[in-house]
């Protein structure tokens, strides 16, 4: 095996193991062995590499392999076996892999050794990426996030002042708490730019739980907002995904899109008196304790100004006068609205009477007043896509489907009179088990403003 000295931190030895891995895969390709072989293979060289390997201020002495040895000894005498692990786990954290294996020379016992290039086989095999997958793919993608259980405490009820919080007060800690969230768009290579909401009762579960998933990079990220809004917050990582899938049952799933031009808006909390969340709770409060199962996934994805630069156009069609269907038509591109200039010029008909046309004009921004402030209030705030899927499980394929008539009428709180509504078409049913590379390859088919999604609009 090749030596590239000079390895200086723990992080930099990992990576220079699974590359040499990867390139043994490479080299075998259609003869390899199993991975599980080549990473025992890689590791067994790497030991017996010269020191020289690793840079002179990472190598550990002598004095400190045998202090190390000692006291992992002491703990085996106790008859500690899985503690011996776990202190060369942390000695492995910190002084790296070559020389921990070094520490496990002199310990002389080879259950522990079993054990523990066991482990250090799994522990290199786990950032390696899946063989036959294409690492652009977003299935690949979706593969490098971390699924979170979320547990937020309850509201209190009153303040020390002794004054109740409004809906309005409550909901703005989650607004600063999705904010943060946006700078998932600069996802590092190979991570999808995107975060994911659930609400979910698994099939083994009568419990309906929160979950979020977000890109393997932001997890720190993640975990000091949530815990900086709600101290009390309880997060635990999830490494299986949640199963919502009745065995032997029927399945029923569906997309919600925008029944209208995106550029309206739908309700949000601020046209709320109460919390529209629990609309949609109390309907997961109908499934059955046991045999049901269903969950709502809302992917979110920043998109930075591009929504906002259209819909800013079509503000400023209305301004003008535009009647309404000409306005909410405005092409998002330059050569769209070339290629529409260009028709108009060669197909309408010039009003002869300017005073009239005028008139006319500013009868039509009267009219488009309404439409001009709801326009107004969706760009008040940042815009990004958003994909919001239901997903039931049940015995059989009636009562799924009434289940989920139930959820997406949930759904109809949000429509907005001056605005939009959300509407549900039926989607591909999931596979058995699902996960969050099936959802990343359907289209963002909504927009919305990331803050309102505890609740607010989509």
């Amino acid at each position: 095996m090749e030596s590239t000295p000079k390895l200086s931190t723990p992080e930099e030895e990992l990576a220079y193991l699974r590359e040499a891995v990867m390139r043994k895969e490479a080299e075998l390709a259609g003869n390899a062995p199993e991975r599980a072989q080549i990473i025992s293979e890689t590791i067994y060289e790497h030991h017996a590499a010269p020191a020289a390997i690793l840079a002179k201020g990472y190598r550990m002495s002598e004095t400190t392999k045998k202090s190390e040895a000692e006291a992992i000894l002491a703990e085996l005498n106790l008859g500690g076996g899985e503690t011996a692990i776990r202190s060369l786990e942390q000695a492995m954290e910190e002084k790296g892999i070559k020389n921990t294996l070094a520490v496990l020379e002199k310990l002389h016992d080879p259950h522990v050794a079993d054990d523990f290039h066991r482990y250090l086989v799994r522990h290199v095999a786990a950032g390696l990426p899946a063989p036959g997958i294409d690492e652009k793919a977003p299935r690949f993608q979706a593969l490098h996030m971390t699924l979170y259980e979320v547990a937020l405490p309850e509201p209190k009820p009153e303040e020390p002042q002794g004054r109740t919080k409004t809906l309005k007060e409550l909901i703005s800690g989650m607004e600063q708490f999705y904010a943060g969230l946006l700078s998932v768009e600069d996802a590092e290579s190979g991570e999808p730019s995107y975060f994911a909401l659930e609400l979910a009762v698994p099939e083994d579960s009568p419990e309906l739980q929160f979950y979020a998933a977000v890109p393997n990079a932001k997890k720190n990220l993640f975990e000091k907002q949530l815990l900086a809004i709600f101290p009390d917050a309880h997060l635990v990582p999830q490494p299986y995904d949640y199963n919502v899938f009745v065995s032997g049952g029927a399945t029923l799933a569906s997309v919600a899109h925008l029944a209208e031009n995106p550029a309206l808006p739908l309700k949000d909390y601020t046209d709320f008196d109460y919390d529209p969340l629990n609309t949609i709770t109390n309907a997961f409060a109908k499934i059955e304790r046991a045999g049901e199962g269903a969950a709502l996934q809302i992917i979110i994805e920043p998109r930075a100004e591009r929504h906002v630069k259209h819909y800013r156009k079509i503000l400023q069609a209305l301004r003008r006068g535009e009647k309404r269907a000409s306005a909410f038509s405005t092409p998002e591109t330059m050569l769209g609205e070339f290629a529409r200039d260009i028709g108009k010029t060669l197909f309408s008909n010039k009003t002869k009477d300017e005073k009239k046309a005028k008139e006319a004009e500013e009868r039509q921004i009267e009219a488009n007043k309404a439409y001009i402030e709801q326009v107004e209030k969706k760009i008040a705030a940042p815009i990004v896509g958003a994909t919001i899927r239901l997903v039931v499980s049940s015995k059989d394929e009636r009562t799924a489907g009434l289940v989920l008539g139930e959820l997406e009428s949930a759904f109809n709180q949000f429509a907005n009179t001056q605005g939009i509504s959300l509407t549900t078409s039926p989607s591909a049913c999931p596979p058995p088990r699902r996960s969050h590379s099936r959802f990343a390859n359907s289209p963002l088919c909504t927009t919305s403003r990331p803050r309102a999604l505890n609740p607010r609009r989509t």
